[in-house]
């Protein structure tokens, strides 16, 4: 019904569109609204501007334009990278320019005057790497092969230079952490990419606010003692400065080729260990709880002349990391 109690027609539907019923004796719908003009406005629509299509050759000229205009090899990016490691203070400000382009990898050390310093300690359902050196990139070094080895037989893994050479780097709140980041590491690429490795060699390891080791030219490992942070925030980012820029030297891992060991499925804090001139180097997780402990303990000097008067070996650093398998 319609306002003034008059019946309301059905729309009827055709081949021809939408009919609306027409009042007796008037061209019109309710209020003298023409039928037609109603429809109309109803069921048209504006005409869609047509947009023209970019030809492919048109994006092949804007991507060149753009190649053009940052360089095909991405310098612009490296040069990020250049600002943010001068800015880390990881490389000088002289020495950004050269860095912002390739560098080309490492060549490997030769094996000559190599000798292995590492060895399995049995432990529950575990096994526990124990590696040492005369300075803690040679223990870390050390604990990474031994890592490989229990994999594989390393005598029968080739250097595949420069495929199969990478450069790692990783960072940790603490020494644990980063012990634990660089071998979850190099363990995630053996398990995802067959990368076996023969040589390592760590470039450079920074311990925060404290120490710094880096190999000079000749191989042989720097100490640099690190000026501490004079902001009230010291202690918070310094926490997040301990790195290590680590490069491996190996090839793809092929069952033709190299022998099947035990397969390592994790790396774990588990009691780990890591000593730097017979002093333990303490993570931020375990600190507190070997606080009460050590007021019963012998103090470091006392340790160290124990083993000397007992004719054990002292090192320049020690690491003991217990491995899933």
């Amino acid at each position: 019904m319609t306002s003034n109690g008059s019946p309301v027609e059905d729309v009827t539907i055709s081949d021809t569109g939408f009919h609306l019923p027409q009042r007796r004796g008037s061209g019109s719908v309710d209020g003298g609204v023409d039928a037609a003009a109603l429809v109309g406005s109803l069921l048209s629509l504006p005409p869609r501007a047509h947009k023209r299509r970019r030809g492919r050759q048109g994006g092949q000229e804007e991507n060149a334009e753009k190649d053009q205009r940052r360089g095909s090899d991405g310098t612009d990016e490296q040069a990020v990278a250049a600002k943010r490691q001068v800015a880390d203070g990881s490389v000088s400000a002289s020495g950004a320019a050269a860095s912002s382009q390739p560098v080309p990898p490492p060549p490997p050390p030769s094996d000559a005057g190599w000798v292995q310093k590492f060895e399995y300690r049995d432990h529950t359902a575990d096994i526990q790497l124990h590696s040492w050196g005369d300075s803690l990139p040679e223990a870390l070094e050390q604990v990474i092969l031994a890592m490989f080895a229990y994999m594989t037989d390393l005598n029968k893994v080739d250097i595949d230079h420069p495929a199969h050479t990478q450069t790692i780097e990783v960072e940790g709140h603490d020494m644990d952490s980063l012990l634990f980041a660089l071998l979850d590491e190099f363990l995630f690429r053996f398990l995802t990419n067959e990368w076996v490795i023969r040589r390592v060699r760590v470039e450079w390891i920074q311990m925060g606010d404290k120490r710094t080791f880096r190999r000079n030219e000749s191989g042989e490992v720097v100490t640099i003692n690190n000026a501490p942070s004079s902001t009230s925030s010291s202690s918070s980012s310094s926490s997040s400065t301990y790195r290590a820029r680590v490069t491996g030297w190996g090839e793809h891992f092929t069952l033709d080729k190299h022998t099947q060991g035990t397969e390592v499925k994790a790396i774990t804090y588990s009691n780990m260990q890591i000593y730097l001139d017979g002093q333990r180097v303490r993570g931020d997780n375990e600190r507190s709880a070997i606080q009460q402990e050590d007021e019963y303990m012998e103090t470091e000097e006392q340790k160290t002349a124990s083993k000397q008067e007992s004719g054990e070996k002292l090192y320049g650093a020690e690491i003991f990391v217990i491995v899933d398998i």
